[in-house]
């Protein structure tokens, strides 16, 4: 369905799970609680859709523009929305934990009571937005610009602070090994990556233990052994990064089998 013209089509509920739904246009249409989990909608215009509730976990939409559209509750976890247009756009208590945000433009949206835990920040635009009770623990925020905003989250990764409504990075603790905004520490960062690979006990690694996340300093990214409970399914993947996949079934010994060999392998 990829370059199709929807726009103002009613798709409320429907199942549109790994669907092909790249350059689609789907202005105003209404999917409300639609699922789109994997979908690809990269490049896909969606201003102004009604997609309350909708499953976009995992969703690729990189270059999407979702300038005024309704996201409210939509689960956007681990979604790809780099480079997308979120203008204005209503993000009330969506799940965007661990989503990739790199470059995107959230000015003006919505994001109270937002769920931003893990999720990539880097060079994202956040002027003018609400982000009363928006959790942001953990979340990348290199080079962002959160000005002027219209309150403060309730939560910031360390070392973040909000200042006469502005997001400003004062500096980690003077123990602290590494810093957002330094190249230097960055690579130090990887080294550290590196050795926390060593000391994996992949036998060791139990249902309890999920998610598992290390560093893969080879793709700039965390290699991530997860469980999707709604569909029992154990996946393993590169954090806020659409694509690259190694394993997604039900057998969790093959799943951090898989783990240690793209461990070795990739990273």
């Amino acid at each position: 369905m990829s370059n199709a013209h929807l726009n103002q089509a009613i798709l409320n509920v429907a199942n549109l799970r790994d669907a092909n739904l790249s350059n689609t246009i789907l202005s105003t249409a209404s999917l409300s609680s639609a699922n789109l989990s994997d979908a690809n909608l990269s490049n896909a215009k969606l201003n102004h859709a009604y997609l309350t509730y909708a499953k976009l976990n995992d969703a690729n939409l990189n270059d999407a523009n979702l300038r005024s559209a309704n996201l409210s509750n939509a689960k956007l976890n681990n979604a790809d929305l780099s480079d997308a247009n979120l203008h204005y756009g209503n993000l009330y208590k969506a799940n965007l934990s661990g989503a990739n945000l790199s470059n995107s433009d959230l000015s003006h949206a919505n994001l109270i009571n937002a769920d931003l835990v893990g999720a990539d920040l880097t060079n994202a635009d956040l002027t003018r937005t609400h982000l009363t009770g928006a959790d942001l623990s953990d979340a990348i925020l290199v080079n962002i610009k959160a000005e002027n905003l219209y309150n403060c989250p309730s939560s910031l990764p360390e070392g973040w602070v909000c200042k006469n409504k502005n997001l400003i990075f004062q500096g980690l603790p003077k123990d602290a090994e590494i810093s957002q905004d330094s190249s230097d520490e960055i690579d130090m960062s990887l080294d550290s990556s590196e050795e926390t690979v060593e000391e994996i006990d992949f036998g060791g690694i139990s249902f309890e233990d999920l998610p598992v996340k290390v560093g893969c300093p080879a793709k700039d990214k965390d290699l991530v052994l997860r469980v999707n409970k709604k569909k029992g399914k154990y996946v393993v993947k590169l954090s806020g990064k659409k694509g690259e996949r190694f394993y997604r079934d039900d057998d969790f010994s093959e799943a951090v089998e898989t783990f240690e060999e793209t461990l070795e392998d990739e990273c």
